[in-house]
């Protein structure tokens, strides 16, 4: 499959959950299917964007440091699904 279908699958899937609230089966990779489903569990509102204020260069900075370890070992996987939904406007978040 083309990248530009790739995308179009994406957009297609999260336009139907936000116009129906379900998820369209077969179009997601397993790893963004097993995500939303997760997102949609918790009520997590799929049309809204999250208010957020970006923390202080120091306080990151700390915060990177505390979690170095834990920042390692996600990497790869947050590497992963990211390439999975690249030029989608979504984003991957570890918390």
């Amino acid at each position: 499959m083309s990248r530009s279908n790739y995308l179009h699958q994406i957009r297609n899937a999260r336009e139907q959950l936000q116009d129906r609230g379900e998820l369209p089966d077969g179009l997601l990779p397993e790893p963004i299917q097993r995500s939303w489903e997760r997102c949609i569990e918790t009520g997590l509102a799929v049309n809204l964007r999250p208010e957020t204020e970006p923390a202080a260069t120091h306080q990151l900075n700390e915060l990177r440091e505390r979690n170095s370890r834990l920042l390692t070992q996600a990497q790869p996987e947050m590497e992963s699904l990211y390439s999975h939904i690249a030029n989608t406007q979504s984003m991957v978040i570890l918390s």
